[in-house]
């Protein structure tokens, strides 16, 4: 499960490991929390085509993609957008889940990194399953070093067998 802000978070802040696990027959969910196209001006006026090309992308990749419709620049790590996340990972009880890292100049990423962590590890609290184990892998990413500061990698995982499909996806 990777939890992104933007449509194209989750491709370029860990589009390896997605490849990586996509190609080794693991479901991989990428979930758009800031997917009310409407709200921002390069995709405005075009929303159910730039969807459309998302959904596209994702088959062709052989991921699933899922939408939350909040509009760009107000993502809140509220308890509804916990609540909402912690459904997710309560549906899919991911092995892995990576979420946006909290140290960064745009406030969707930072907003998102929280809600997400927090929705996966504490899902009980957000969901009627009191039972759910918290993820046992969570990992920050980043997006790139322009937008985010005092990131720290301290596991690196290589893709160079899926550079690539990374590049073209």
């Amino acid at each position: 499960l990777a939890v992104g802000a933007h449509m194209d978070d989750v491709e370029i802040g860990v589009g390896g490991i997605l490849c990586q696990a996509v190609d080794a027959g693991h479901r991989f969910i990428s979930v758009v929390v800031a997917s009310d196209h409407s709200s921002w001006k390069i995709t405005a006026g075009h929303e159910e085509e730039v969807r459309a090309k998302q959904l596209v992308l994702a088959d062709r990749y052989g991921y699933e993609k899922r939408f939350l419709e909040y509009a760009y620049h107000n993502v809140q790590p509220d308890n509804e957008l916990k609540r909402k996340l912690a459904e997710i990972y309560v549906e899919v009880e991911p092995d892995i889940t990576f979420v946006h890292h909290d140290r960064d100049h745009w406030p969707d990423h930072v907003n998102c990194g929280i809600a997400s962590k927090d929705a996966v590890l504490f899902s009980h609290g957000y969901t009627v399953n009191k039972n759910i184990q918290r993820c046992p892998r969570v990992f920050a990413y980043n997006t790139s070093p322009a937008q985010t500061f005092s990131f720290d990698p301290d596991f690196f995982v290589a893709v160079d067998d899926a550079m690539q499909r990374y590049t073209e996806l």
